[in-house]
């Protein structure tokens, strides 16, 4: 099962709803690619809307991580 991603703005704010599993493979890899992608193009306020997550294994936990560290290093 893959990651289903969109993206919108609100009010300055980039609001990524995800919808399905962040697990080890594909699904992680989506989430970095799309975050690195946000920071890449100046995008400071990101908003990660997990409501429809339905799981989150470890792999999937770190990711979510390293994406805010890598966010609060360059500014976002």
């Amino acid at each position: 099962m893959t990651i289903h991603m969109t993206n919108h703005e609100v009010n300055g704010v980039s609001v990524v709803a995800l919808d399905g599993r962040i697990v080890l493979g594909e699904e992680s890899n989506s989430l970095r690619e799309k975050l690195k992608n946000l920071i890449a193009e100046g995008k400071t306020k990101i908003l990660l809307n997990i409501d429809k997550v339905k799981y989150i294994d470890s792999a999937g936990l770190g990711t979510l991580i390293a994406g805010h560290v890598s966010a609060l290093n360059q500014g976002a």
